[in-house]
This record gives structure tokens, C-alpha cells and sequence, in this order.
């Protein structure tokens, strides 16, 4: 994905190289300071040990701490490298232990949607399942303008999103963060119809109750 991006930066439009080069970024953070950021939740489950079977979640120094075990640090850390990280830390402590993980990204579902808000989802959830899991599509909606953002700045097009959309990608491999902000577009609304005719028909009325009065 890295290396297609940094291909990207030199094609294109203007806007195009801007997005890839925003792209680079993304990913260059991903591979330097990991997935998970403080206050991220992550799922532990190990077997016979209920104490390490829990929601847990990130710290301060993105260190996840293990009752009466270990502080694991999660820095550096992809979610699809979770497990094996994990299963490394727990396994100088207990022998062959069978170590299943998962971790929770909060994201904000917005825009034409039943019910928006934040929603902590599994980083495994497919875009457009995240999408649905905020009570289903508006009325108006139009998932083709559909944008993600971080920050105040666009980080997925409309077209990125349909295109992840249409080819079933997951929340991790969109590279969604916590914070980020999926907003559902929706239809552009007929001008005429939506803006010059409700203008009109006020007109009209105040015109006609002009010519009332001054009849009376």
C-alpha cells in the first residue's frame, strides 16, 4: 500500500498527489507508532486465566497492563500483529498458553444515517458494515458521497470509499483510527423544487395578503 502510494505522489492531478501524499503519511505513522492509540480498547482472552480475559484498554506510552502479569507495550504494534505480540508477552509467564485477541476502533458514523454518534467497532467490521451499524441508511443517503475524515481534513474520498465499499474492505484495512469520522452523503437536492418554489410561493402570499388589506 506504501509503495503504491508513493507512486501515486508523482501522477495525476494536483488534488490526486495531495491525497497520496496524504495517504503516505498515513501509513508511514502506521508502520512507525502502531494502530493502537492511548485510550483505544483492545479484547484479551486467555484461556484458564479469567483475570486476562477482558476488555483492556490502551494507557499513557500506549502500554496495555496485564493484572498481576506484565505491561505489554503496543507501540510500534499493527492490530493484524496483536495476537502474536500478545501471545509473546504472555508466554514468558505461562506455558503455551492459547491467546485470542481483538481490538475496538471508536469512530463516528455521521450524516445520513438513522442514528449518529460514536461507535467503539472491531477493526475486522467491513466499512460499509460500520455504516449500517449506526441504525441503517437515511432517507437521502447516497453512499457514493461518502467521505471519511480525520481532523477536520479529508483522508478517504468518495471514490475511496466506494471503491472500499464495493471490494469489502475492513475498518484496519482502510487504516480508520479512533476520532476518525465517516460521514454519509446524500442526494443533492433539486434547487428548483427544494429552493426557488418555497421562495416563490412566500412571495405570492405576502402579495396576495398585500392585496387583502389594501382592499379592506
Amino acid at each position: 500500500m506504501l509503495a503504491a502510494a508513493e507512486r501515486d505522489t508523482a501522477v495525476g492531478s494536483e488534488s490526486d498527489r495531495t491525497h497520496a501524499r496524504m495517504t503516505v503519511s498515513t501509513l508511514h505513522d502506521r508502520l512507525t507508532n502502531g494502530d493502537f492509540l492511548v485510550g483505544d480498547r483492545v479484547l484479551i482472552y486467555v484461556q484458564g486465566q479469567q483475570a486476562l480475559s477482558d476488555t483492556f484498554t490502551v494507557r499513557e506510552g500506549q502500554i496495555l497492563h496485564l493484572p498481576n502479569l506484565t505491561d505489554v507495550d503496543v507501540h510500534g504494534v499493527l492490530r493484524s500483529e496483536l495476537q502474536g505480540h500478545v501471545y509473546a508477552a504472555v508466554s514468558k509467564y505461562l506455558r503455551d498458553p492459547v491467546v485470542r485477541t481483538g481490538s475496538l476502533v471508536r469512530i463516528a458514523v455521521l450524516g445520513e444515517v438513522s442514528h449518529p454518534g460514536f461507535y467503539a467497532l472491531p477493526a475486522d467490521m467491513l466499512l460499509s458494515d460500520a455504516i449500517m451499524h449506526a441504525g441503517g441508511l437515511g432517507g437521502s443517503a447516497d453512499v457514493s458521497r461518502t467521505t471519511v475524515t480525520r481532523g477536520g481534513a479529508t483522508v478517504l474520498q468518495s471514490t475511496d470509499v466506494t471503491v472500499a465499499i464495493r471490494d469489502g474492505a475492513t475498518i484496519d484495512q482502510v487504516s480508520l483510527r479512533a476520532g476518525d469520522q465517516i460521514e454519509v452523503g446524500s442526494h443533492h437536492p433539486n434547487t428548483f423544487l427544494t429552493i426557488i418554489l418555497p421562495v416563490t410561493a412566500a412571495v405570492v402570499g405576502i402579495v396576495a395578503a398585500v392585496v387583502i388589506i389594501t382592499r379592506h
